[in-house]
C-alpha cells in the first residue's frame, strides 16, 4: 500500500499559503479538494489531487440524509426559542453536519487504497456571520476527526475572538403610512411585483441595512416604495439563548464535540438575528401592514412570518425557489429541508406558481392556506431566436453542503467535461453554462479548462432569448424556463434525483420536461427537442384563464 501524504483547504489563498509552507520540507502533496473553488485550481496547476468521484457514489447522499436527520433529532430547544431561530440553528448545523460527514468519508475511502502518513491543514479557523465566503472551519473538521492523529497543523491556531454584538434601530423618521404593503426584501425577482402594486397605486414598504445609491433611492420613490432604513451598534445588552448541549454518533463517528464547538459560532448570530426581530416586532406594531410579502424564510423573513401571525397580518410566501414532490424516501427528506428555507406549515399562505408546487402544496401544505396564483416572481421572457443550449443548476459551496437534490461539486464538474466534449460535435450552437450566482468568482477559470462551452452570468431574461433548451438537475431555473416557454432536459447520470414528473420516452415530441440518465441519450433527447413544435407546458405551468392574478389575490386578501 503506497503512503501518501495529504492537503485540504478551502480556497485558492489557503492553498498558496500551505504550498508555501510545505515547499520547505520538500514533501510531495497529494490535494482533497472540498469545493468547485479548490478542485478548479488543482485541474489548473496541474497538482496532484484526489478524484472524489473515484471514491463516492450515491451512498453518501443516502446515508447523508439519514445522518442529518438523526442529528436533528436530538436537538432539544427551551419552549420560548423563537421559531425563526430554531430554524436558522438546525439549518446551519444540518450543512455544518453535511461538511464533516463529507470529509470522513471521503478518507475513509482513501484509506482503503493508500496508507495516510501524514495530513497538513492550515490552522485557519473564523466564523462569519456577514460573509459566509470567510468561514473556514475546514481544520477544526479535520483536527476533531477520527483521523487526528495524522494531522500537522501550518500555522498557530487562534481562537476566535468572542463575536461584537449588535443591537438596530430603525432611523427612518416620520413614518406614518397606514395603508401598505410590507415587502421583505427586492431581491428574486421581487422588483416585478412592486411595479404590479404601481399600477394600482398601492404604497410598497421595505426595510434596509445598506446605504443605496442616491439614483436607487430616487427610482424607488418614483415608484411608491418608502425604505425603512434599520442601523446597526455595537452594544453590551446581551440576550442569553441556550441550547442543550447534545450527544451524537453516527456510524463510528462521534460528531458530539463538533456540533458543540459550531454552537458557540452560531449564537452569536441568532443574538443578532433576536435583536434584529426585537426592531422589527416594534414596527409591526406600530406600523400594521395589510399584508406581508416573504420569498424566503431565512433572516428577516424568519421573523417576519412568525410576527404575522401573532399580529394577525396576511402573510404570503412567495418562494424563490422550485420545490416538487416524489415517493421516494430520499428525495422527500431533502425537499423537506429546501422548503424549510422558503416556507412553513406553521402560518402564512403558500403562493402555488405552478403545478409542480401544487404537488408540493398536496402533499406538505395539505392542511395549510394554500392558493393559486400562477407565476409571479420566476422569469418569464418569449420570443427566443436562436437555438442554442443553457446548462445551470445549483451549487453549493463547502459551507452550505446539501445531499440527494443537489449535485456535489465533483459530479458538476463531470457533467461540465461531458459537456464540453459533447460540444465539440455541434454544429452552429452553443452549450452556455451560467453557474450558480455562489460560483461566478470561478468563471474565470472555468473558462480556461471547458474551453467549448460558453460560461455565462448574464440575467436569465437576456439568456433566454440566446437558447431553445435548458438542461438541468434541480434549480430555479427550470421553472424559470418553463415560464418562458423553453423545454427542459433534467440530466441525472448519478441515477439518484428526478425533480419532477418527466416524459423518459426520449422519442416522444413536444414534452416540456425529459429526464435523462445516461451521457449517450442526451443527444437523441436533444434532437427529439428539435424536432418539436408544440410543447406540453401547460402539463407544469399555468394559463392565464387558471390563475388567479396578482390583483385578484391582493382582493381576495380584502386589501
Amino acid at each position: 500500500m503506497k503512503n501518501i501524504y495529504l492537503a485540504f483547504a478551502q480556497t485558492r489563498k489557503e492553498i498558496l499559503f500551505i504550498k508555501k509552507k510545505i515547499n520547505k520540507q520538500k514533501k510531495e502533496l497529494i490535494w482533497v479538494p472540498v469545493n468547485l473553488e479548490t478542485l478548479l485550481c488543482y485541474k489548473e496547476n496541474n497538482m496532484s489531487f484526489i478524484n472524489p468521484l473515484n471514491y463516492l457514489n450515491n451512498k453518501i447522499h443516502k446515508e447523508g440524509v439519514n445522518g442529518s436527520e438523526k442529528m436533528i433529532k436530538k436537538f432539544k430547544f427551551n419552549q420560548d426559542l423563537e421559531f425563526f431561530l430554531r430554524n436558522r440553528y438546525i439549518g446551519i448545523q444540518r450543512k455544518f453536519f453535511n461538511s464533516c460527514f463529507y470529509i470522513d468519508e471521503i478518507l475513509k475511502a482513501i484509506k482503503k487504497k493508500y496508507f495516510i502518513k501524514e495530513i497538513f491543514v492550515s490552522g485557519w479557523m473564523n466564523y462569519s456571520f456577514e460573509v459566509p465566503s470567510n468561514n473556514y472551519f475546514l481544520s477544526q473538521i479535520l483536527i476533531n476527526s477520527s483521523f487526528q492523529k495524522k494531522i500537522t497543523i501550518l500555522n498557530n491556531i487562534k481562537k476566535i475572538d468572542k463575536k461584537k454584538i449588535y443591537n438596530f434601530k430603525i432611523t427612518t423618521l416620520n413614518f406614518k403610512h397606514k395603508n401598505f404593503i410590507l415587502i421583505s426584501n427586492l431581491g428574486y425577482n421581487f422588483k416585478r411585483i412592486v411595479f404590479d402594486l404601481f399600477d394600482k397605486y398601492i404604497k410598497v414598504v421595505t426595510f434596509n441595512q445598506e446605504n443605496l445609491p442616491w439614483y436607487k433611492n430616487f427610482a424607488y420613490k418614483i415608484l411608491g416604495v418608502r425604505i425603512v432604513k434599520i442601523k446597526k451598534f455595537t452594544s453590551n445588552k446581551k440576550i442569553d439563548i441556550n441550547i442543550p448541549k447534545i450527544k451524537f454518533k453516527f456510524k463510528d463517528k462521534d460528531y458530539s464535540n463538533l456540533i458543540e464547538l459550531r454552537k458557540k459560532e452560531i449564537l452569536g448570530e441568532l443574538q443578532e438575528l433576536k435583536n434584529l426581530s426585537l426592531i422589527i416586532k416594534n414596527f409591526l406594531k406600530k406600523n400594521k401592514p395589510r399584508i406581508v410579502l416573504l420569498n424566503a424564510l431565512r433572516g428577516i423573513n424568519g421573523y417576519l412570518a412568525e410576527y404575522s401571525k401573532k399580529f394577525d397580518i396576511p402573510c404570503l410566501h412567495i418562494s424563490h425557489g422550485t420545490l416538487s414532490y416524489s415517493k421516494n424516501k430520499y428525495f422527500n427528506s431533502y425537499n423537506k429541508v429546501l422548503s424549510e428555507e422558503l416556507t412553513t406549515k406553521k402560518n402564512g399562505i403558500f403562493c402555488i406558481q405552478s403545478k409542480i408546487a401544487k404537488k408540493f402544496a398536496d402533499h406538505y401544505r395539505k392542511n395549510s392556506t394554500n392558493i393559486v396564483t400562477g407565476n409571479l416572481i420566476f422569469n418569464k421572457s418569449e420570443g427566443r431566436n436562436e437555438d442554442n443550449i443553457l446548462y445551470a443548476v445549483t451549487n453549493r459551496g463547502f459551507d452550505s453542503m446539501h445531499f440527494f437534490g443537489i449535485e456535489m461539486f465533483y459530479e458538476y464538474f463531470q457533467n461540465l467535461v461531458f459537456l464540453n466534449n459533447f460540444a465539440k460535435s455541434l454544429k452552429n450552437k452553443k452549450i452556455y453554462v451560467k453557474p450558480h450566482p455562489t460560483e461566478f468568482k470561478n468563471i474565470p477559470y472555468l473558462k480556461k479548462i471547458f474551453r467549448n462551452l460558453t460560461f455565462t452570468a448574464q440575467k436569465n431574461e437576456i439568456l433566454f432569448k440566446k437558447i431553445a433548451v435548458t438542461i438541468s438537475y434541480s434549480s430555479t431555473i427550470i421553472e424559470d424556463s418553463l415560464n418562458s416557454k423553453i423545454p427542459v432536459i433534467l440530466f441525472d447520470q448519478w441515477k439518484r434525483y428526478q425533480h419532477c414528473d418527466s416524459e423518459k420516452n426520449l422519442y416522444k415530441k413536444n414534452s416540456a420536461i425529459y429526464y435523462v440518465r445516461n451521457p449517450k441519450n442526451l443527444e437523441k433527447c436533444l434532437q427529439t427537442v428539435e424536432k418539436s413544435n408544440n410543447f406540453n407546458f401547460h402539463k407544469f405551468i399555468y394559463t392565464k384563464k387558471e390563475t388567479k392574478n396578482f390583483e385578484n389575490l391582493i382582493n381576495n386578501l380584502s386589501i
